[in-house]
């Protein structure tokens, strides 16, 4: 497992990150169990304009990076067709509809509180 300041420092390098601040948060929080949810709609995006910014391999460095200081990923794609985010989380859920996601939440919370 890393070391706090060596992730610290890796989240540093890479700013441009959209979860940087939230990784950083949950990295150092002290309680033994940390979980960090994902949710989202879609596939990871990135516009034709912008190459360098490949959301799929930040997604993975992120992922790489929660299970390096033992941070849970749960992820929670919401809609139709392949769920984008199994490679991306440690457990993944699917819902179809926005409205479902409270109740979705509250089951998934307590099933990894068992």
């Amino acid at each position: 497992m890393a070391d706090k300041q060596t992730v610290l420092n890796w989240l540093e390098e890479n700013k441009t990150l959209p979860a940087k601040v939230t990784v950083e948060r949950v990295v150092e929080r002290p309680e033994p169990r940390r979980v960090l949810w994902l949710i989202t709609d879609g596939q990871p995006y990135y516009t034709r304009n912008d190459l360098s910014h490949d959301d799929d391999m930040q997604m993975e460095q992120i992922h790489a990076k929660c299970k390096r200081t033992g941070v849970e990923t749960i992820g929670m794609f919401v809609g139709h067709g392949e769920n984008p985010l199994e490679s991306f989380t440690d457990k993944t859920f699917q819902i179809t509809q926005a409205s479902e996601l409270p109740s979705a939440i509250m089951q998934i919370t307590r099933e990894i509180a068992r």
